[in-house]
C-alpha cells in the first residue's frame, strides 16, 4: 500500500462489533480494602441500568491505582458509536447519585486523566 495513498484519502473505521468503549475513572475514598468489592459492584449495577451502556461485551470496573483511603477505579462500558456523550453523561450523573446516596465521597472523571506513575497521596 502506497503511503501516500493512506495519507491523501479518508479512512473509515469499521468495527467487528458496531460498539465503542468508552473509559471512566471514579475515585473513592475508603476506609479500607474490605469495601471495595461492594463499591465496583455498585458501579457496574449503576452503569449497567442507563440505557445506552451495552450488556454484551460486559462493563468492567479494574482498579488501578489504591491507597489505605482511596482507590482508584477504571469503569470501560460499551455503547453506541455515536452515542459516547450522551451515554457517559447519563452514567456520570448515574453514578453521582449512586455514590452520593451510599454516603461515599467520590470523584467521577470522563474522559479520565492520563495514568498517574503512582496513587495520589505517595511519593
Amino acid at each position: 500500500l502506497p503511503n501516500n495513498l493512506v495519507m491523501n484519502s479518508s479512512l473509515l473505521n469499521l468495527t467487528a462489533a458496531g460498539s465503542a468503549r468508552s473509559k471512566m475513572e471514579v475515585r473513592i475514598a475508603v476506609d479500607g480494602p474490605e469495601a471495595v468489592d461492594d463499591l465496583v459492584r455498585l458501579v457496574l449495577d449503576t452503569a449497567l441500568a442507563v440505557p445506552g451502556v451495552l450488556r454484551e461485551p460486559a462493563p468492567a470496573c479494574p482498579m488501578t491505582a489504591a491507597t489505605p483511603t482511596e482507590v482508584v477505579l477504571r469503569l470501560l462500558l460499551w455503547h453506541d458509536p455515536e452515542s459516547a456523550l450522551d451515554v457517559c453523561s447519563r452514567v456520570t450523573a448515574a453514578l453521582s447519585a449512586a455514590l452520593g446516596g451510599a454516603g461515599v465521597q467520590y470523584t467521577v472523571l470522563w474522559p479520565p486523566p492520563a495514568p498517574a506513575a503512582f496513587p495520589l497521596g505517595t511519593n
